[in-house]
């Protein structure tokens, strides 16, 4: 099992590895995905390293659902024109946890995209095409969701 000295989230969230940050408080970082679903997939992880949400504190859960519905409501109010969002937990290894650490996938829909989204969940990891301007491409998103912040 990863743990806290391996984890990619603990490095980012030690400033140990670069990434796309959109917000934070003392429990949890707001991140774009660098392999995103879609344009604006964004990450909600616990700053503290547990692998499942049955480890948090209910102050922790709490907020973890405040995060859930501002970066919902976020998405769909930036000039990203996110039609509705998909929440996603993959709560422990058995239920496809790639990262054992605990985070949430909040994916902004357009309508009319599901061939999108599952042609990049095959190809996200190995698709050269998401490598071109990326970080360009990740910056303006990234600011795009950042100016529309609720």
């Amino acid at each position: 099992m990863e743990n806290a000295k391996t984890c990619i989230f603990c490095d980012i969230i030690h400033k140990k590895s670069e990434s796309y940050l959109i917000a934070e408080d003392k429990f949890f970082i707001v991140i774009l995905d660098i392999f995103p679903l879609r344009p604006g997939h964004v990450l909600i992880i616990s700053k503290r390293h547990v692998e499942v949400i049955e480890e948090l504190n209910d102050e922790e859960r709490g907020l973890l659902i405040m995060w859930v519905n501002k970066m919902s409501k976020t998405l769909k109010a930036s000039p990203l024109k996110v039609k509705a969002t998909q929440v996603l937990l993959n709560n422990g290894k058995e239920a496809n946890q790639t990262i054992p650490h605990l985070h949430f996938h909040i994916i902004p829909r357009y309508g009319w995209d599901l061939g999108f989204v599952l042609l990049n969940f095959l190809t996200r990891f190995f698709n050269p095409f998401f490598r071109i301007k990326r970080a360009r491409r990740l910056n303006r998103i990234k600011e795009e969701i950042k100016s529309s912040l609720i």
